[in-house]
C-alpha cells in the first residue's frame, strides 16, 4: 500500500528531508521552514552539498544562497561545493 510521508518541519534535519522530497508542496513548506530558521539551517544545508543526488545539492544551494548570511559566508559555501 502507498504511504504518505510526514516530515518534522520544526527542526533543520526534518526540513531538509522535506526539501529533498519529490512533492512540490513539501518542498515549499520546507523552503519556508528553512528560511524561517535563518542561520540555524546553515549547517544542514551545507552538509547537503555532499549529497550524491544533484537535485538535492541544487536545492540545498538554492536555499542556502537565500539565507540572510554575510556574502563572504555564502561564497565560502559555494567554493566548497
Amino acid at each position: 500500500p502507498y504511504t504518505v510521508p510526514s516530515y518534522d518541519l520544526g527542526n533543520p534535519n526534518g526540513a531538509m528531508a522535506a526539501l529533498e522530497s519529490p512533492n512540490a508542496a513539501w518542498r515549499y513548506l520546507a523552503w519556508q521552514a528553512l528560511q524561517g530558521m535563518g542561520a540555524g539551517a546553515e549547517p544542514v544545508l551545507a552538509k547537503a552539498f555532499s549529497s550524491a543526488a544533484p537535485r538535492h545539492r541544487a536545492r540545498a544551494m538554492w536555499a542556502l544562497g537565500k539565507l540572510d548570511l554575510p556574502v563572504d559566508k555564502r561564497i565560502e559555501h559555494l567554493k566548497a561545493a
